[in-house]
């Protein structure tokens, strides 16, 4: 797979808990990836913002199974430097930049 984001973050989103992969690498060489879980507290999400924020992430792809990605965009959305898509699987990789399909 070629690198299209250097710096991305996947979220795997659930009620009391989010799930952060975020993967760092130029194209051409091993990718350095790194999991955290995260609560769904406010607090916990701004701990979660802050650290992509210093991992220098500029991408950020949220996959929920039903409205638990809000607050989580929500606060994401305040940093004003990260693209933030909400993805399912039922877009079939067609994503719309912070909509719900």
């Amino acid at each position: 797979m070629d690198t299209i984001v250097e710096r991305g973050c996947g979220l795997d989103i659930a009620e009391e808990t989010v799930v952060a992969c975020l993967m760092v690498g130029p194209a051409g060489r091993k990718v350095h990836k790194e999991v955290r879980t995260y609560l769904t507290f406010t607090a916990e999400l701004e701990k979660l913002r802050d650290w992509l924020l210093s991992e220098g992430c500029t991408h950020v792809a949220m996959e929920s199974t039903g409205p638990y990605w809000v607050p989580v965009y929500a606060v994401l959305e305040q940093a004003g430097r990260l693209s933030l898509w909400s993805v399912t699987r039922r877009t079939s990789g067609t994503c719309l930049a912070g909509r719900r399909m």
